[in-house]
């Protein structure tokens, strides 16, 4: 496991719990998705990646059928 995570300045920490692509899930220890609550198109919404080597998120265009992270907030 890397040992570059942190958290933002209102103590949410994203630990790198992976990702399912399709049938095959990877990158646990490494990186993190949390899927928006913004659709892209029919087939695809964005999500946000966090990776232990970057200092802030990366937005992607993702399939519907890949399986990441919520986060849950409470009003």
């Amino acid at each position: 496991m890397y040992e570059g995570n942190g958290t933002d300045l209102y103590g949410f920490a994203g630990l790198p719990s992976g990702k399912l692509n399709g049938h095959a899930y990877y990158n646990f220890g490494y990186a993190c998705d949390f899927w928006t609550s913004t659709e892209y198109n029919t087939y695809a919404k964005l999500n946000r990646n966090l990776q232990y080597s970057n200092d802030g998120p990366a937005r992607y265009n993702s399939w519907f059928t890949n399986g990441f992270s919520v986060r849950c907030l409470q009003d």
